[in-house]
C-alpha cells in the first residue's frame, strides 16, 4: 500500500550499477536487501531500441546489456528476499519480458513520457506504473496520465526529479511534490540524484517526505571509486541503510497529523500546566474570591480557565495555602 497513512515506499535503484557483471550485480542484491528497502528496481533495455549508434552512451549501453537468460538469473536471485521487484523498461519487448518474469510494477522513464506507444503498451499490462516527470511540461505529464488511464490503468505514481550527473541541490525543487499532488490528485514520489558525496545525500529524501513524497527512489552501488555508471548520485549499501533509517525517523517526527495527546504529552501536561491553588489559607465555609486564588504548577487539578466558575462558591472544608482547589472541596 502506497499513499496517505502508509509508510514511505523506498526503492533501491540498481539501474546500471552492475556494469554488465552478473557477479557484481548478485553481490549488490545480497547487500542491498539488508538496508531496509521495500523494493529493488532494475533497468531492462535493448540498446538498439534505446539510443542510436552515434549516441554518446551507445557503446556503454551495449557493453552492459544483459541477455534475457541472464535477466532470468538476476530475478531468481532477487526473488529470494521479501521485497517488491520493479522494472524500468525502455522498449516494448523489454516490457513484455519483465512482465513475464513477474515484476510487481513498471517505471516509465522520463525519456518515454512523451512516447504514447510505450506508455500505452506498459499501461496495458495492468500493473502499477511509476511515471517519471523529469524534464517534462505539465501538459506532457497530463497527456501521459490520460493515455495510461485510457487503458483502464489508474494505479499511477508520479515521480519528481531528474538526473543531471549529479543534480544540483538548487535544481531539486521539492515544492513541485505538493504541486503535482494537487494538480493531478495522484501520489507523488521523488528520485534523488544529488551528489552522493554531498552532506545532504542521505537527508534530502527526508525533506521530500516532509513535502508529501510517498515513494523514495535512490541509486545504490557497491562503491563509487571505480566511477561506474550513475556513480555520482549512488549511495553505498551502508549509506542507503542510513538513509532508510533517516526516513523512518522522519516519519516518526511527522506523526499522524491527528490532534491527540500521547502518553508522553499527557505526562508533560501534568507536569507543566498550571492549576488553581489557594493563595492563602482559606477557612471552611469561606466564599471564594479571586484574590484567594493562585495559578501554579502543582498536582493535577483544575485549570485557570475554571476560576470564573469557582469564584462565589463556598468551601466545604478548610484549604491550606498552595493546596489544589477541586470541585469536591466546594459547595
Amino acid at each position: 500500500m502506497i499513499g496517505e497513512g502508509q509508510s514511505t515506499f523506498i526503492i533501491a535503484e540498481i539501474a546500471s550499477a552492475h556494469q554488465g557483471d552478473l557477479g557484481l550485480l548478485t553481490e549488490l542484491i545480497d547487500k542491498v536487501h539488508n538496508t531496509g528497502a521495500d523494493a529493488v528496481k532494475f533497468q531492462k533495455f535493448i540498446t538498439e531500441e534505446l539510443v542510436t549508434p552515434s549516441g554518446p552512451r551507445y557503446e556503454n549501453f551495449k557493453r552492459i546489456e544483459f541477455t534475457e537468460k541472464t535477466w532470468g538469473r538476476v530475478l531468481d536471485s532477487a526473488c529470494k528476499f521479501k521485497w517488491e521487484i520493479l522494472a524500468d523498461v525502455f522498449d516494448e519487448k523489454s516490457c513484455d519480458f519483465m512482465d513475464e518474469l513477474g515484476v510487481s510494477a513498471f517505471k516509465i522513464h522520463s525519456t518515454d513520457l512523451t512516447n504514447p506507444y510505450m506508455t500505452s503498451h506498459t499501461a496495458k499490462k495492468g500493473k502499477p506504473i511509476l511515471l517519471s516527470t523529469g524534464g517534462s511540461t505539465m501538459k506532457e505529464i497530463e497527456n501521459a496520465i490520460e493515455m495510461i488511464k485510457s487503458h483502464g490503468n489508474h494505479d499511477i505514481i508520479l515521480v519528481h526529479g531528474f538526473q543531471a550527473y549529479p543534480t544540483l541541490i538548487e535544481d531539486t525543487n521539492l515544492k513541485m511534490i505538493p504541486k503535482l499532488k494537487r494538480i493531478f490528485n495522484l501520489n507523488v514520489g521523488f528520485h534523488d540524484h544529488v551528489d552522493a558525496e554531498h552532506e545532504l545525500a542521505t537527508f534530502l529524501p527526508c525533506l521530500a517526505v516532509t513535502m508529501g513524497a510517498s515513494v523514495i527512489e535512490k541509486h545504490v552501488t557497491l562503491e563509487r571509486e571505480s566511477k561506474g555508471l550513475d556513480y555520482e548520485s549512488s549511495l553505498t549499501p551502508e549509506e542507503f541503510k542510513k538513509m532508510v533509517q533517516n526516513i523512518r525517523n522522519t516519519e516518526k517526527i511527522l506523526g499522524s497529523g491527528e490532534f491527540e495527546l500521547s502518553d508522553a504529552m499527557k505526562k508533560y501536561r501534568d507536569e507543566v500546566k498550571k492549576n488553581i491553588v489557594a493563595r492563602v489559607d482559606i477557612p471552611a465555609e469561606s466564599k471564594i474570591e479571586l484574590h484567594m486564588l493562585a495559578f501554579k504548577r502543582s498536582a493535577p487539578g483544575l485549570p485557570p480557565s475554571e476560576a470564573v466558575k469557582i469564584i462565589g462558591k463556598r468551601t466545604k472544608t478548610s484549604i491550606k495555602k498552595d493546596e489544589i482547589i477541586t470541585w469536591d472541596k466546594l459547595s
